[in-house]
């Protein structure tokens, strides 16, 4: 056998060299990209650009000349994750502008555990750092649609780092940095801000509507599976008629919903929870949680708000149906219904109500959303023609006090 020297060795062919060279070309360019896109003002068109550039390559962080910061970390090993301590955030505060951190005022983490927030106070004033264990698209590309949104929507304030970039990466782990809001997670919907809430949800779906920014479809099929997933008629954890109530469900749940109605980058998750509102606790001063955004049925948002007027306290839950028809004619204000939202709304809010207590099943847990079956409970009380006429009811009187 003979040995390769470094004399002997074979030299790549002309071909190879060139498509080297084209690769090589090609990772610069979408570095290029993503720093045009960045460092300059966000466009349509520059965001369309970066998310091409890193989807197309799906090379490492460090080749696509995204920022790279390397501090100290620890493993919650009951989580098997990272998490982030005081002097880790002080060396990720280095990559941005916000002066010394004073005091991380808290840490929490997501129910699984996908990813944690810091809430920081700098001598800048109070932010909050987002950590994405699963930086996967979608996650990425909501950052990207915060960027967008922020001058013509009340969305968080994302903060941007030295090198004007909207997050940074630590060993796959992407890290951003929002300015704090006040969020009131126990905020129910009410006739104060419920118009203003349908209206700029309505504007959403318009901005939206247009956007190149590539999201994934929601995946319904996967919710019913979802739904389906470990319930039986023996579950330990609901009672007989919350079994009933299941059972109803899923057999009404499914939005058939023509192929022609319009579609919109959705927030999927529109709900006061996460609203911070302005001082008159009126209109929406920001919008946090694009974690789940989807490409889907303008109709299908609508009905997860509409689900906020159904009102629960304790074991209770009401219908309050002047909210609700708040909701609607602020939303019809910025995009009108069309015609066969119109005649569905029905079915429209009970997707809205459904679909948490699908997206929380976890797989081998018993673990169901009662606060949404206690909602279910309360909109199953009547029949479709007795919503519609409560509902008619309260529009009217909403005409009749803005004559």
């Amino acid at each position: 056998m003979m040995l390769m020297t470094d004399s002997t060795k074979a030299r790549p062919s002309s071909f190879e060299v060139s498509l080297e060279r084209k690769e090589t070309n090609a990772r610069l360019e979408a570095a290029n990209a993503i720093r045009k896109g960045i460092r300059a003002p966000l466009t349509i068109q520059t965001i369309y650009d970066v998310d091409r550039a890193l989807e197309k390559l799906a090379v490492e962080d460090s080749k696509l000349g995204l920022p790279i910061a390397r501090f100290p970390y620890t493993i919650d090993y009951k989580t098997n994750q990272v998490v982030f301590g005081k002097e880790s955030i002080e060396s990720l505060l280095q990559a941005y502008n916000l002066g010394r951190l004073e005091k991380i005022e808290n840490v929490e983490g997501s129910r699984d555990d996908s990813q944690r927030g810091y809430a920081i106070r700098t001598a800048e004033g109070m932010f909050y750092i987002k950590q994405f264990n699963n930086f996967d698209k979608p996650r990425r590309n909501s950052l990207f649609l915060i960027e967008k949104l922020k001058r013509i929507f009340p969305t968080v304030k994302l903060v941007e780092t030295k090198e004007n970039f909207p997050y940074v990466v630590h060993r796959g782990i992407a890290l951003a940095v929002f300015c704090f809001l006040d969020i009131n997670e126990e905020l129910k919907l009410n006739p104060s801000f419920a118009r203003g809430a349908g209206r700029d949800l309505g504007q959403f779906h318009v901005f939206t509507s247009g956007s190149p920014i590539r999201f994934n479809d929601l995946n319904e099929k996967a919710l019913e599976k979802f739904l389906f997933h470990g319930y039986t008629k023996d579950s330990i954890a609901l009672s007989p008629e919350q079994k009933r109530l299941i059972e109803r469900a899923i057999m009404s749940w499914h939005l058939d919903i023509p192929a022609g109605e319009p579609k919109a980058i959705c927030h999927v998750e529109f709900l006061p929870k996460h609203f911070s509102l302005d001082e008159t606790q009126t209109m929406l001063n920001g919008l946090i949680d694009f974690d789940y955004a989807q490409w889907d049925f303008m109709a299908r948002d609508l009905g997860t708000l509409m689900s906020a007027a159904v009102i629960t306290s304790g074991y209770q839950s009401r219908i309050d149906f002047k909210s609700l028809a708040l909701v609607l004619y602020g939303y019809n204000e910025a995009r009108p219904l069309t015609e066969w939202e119109k005649t569905h709304l029905y079915e429209i809010m009970l997707y809205g109500i459904v679909k948490p207590i699908a997206w929380d099943r976890k797989p081998g847990k018993e673990f169901w959303n009662y606060e949404y079956i206690s909602k279910l409970d309360a909109f199953f009380l009547m029949t479709r023609e007795e919503f519609d006429t409560k509902l008619r009811a309260a529009t009217l009187e909403i005409d009749i006090q803005k004559r």
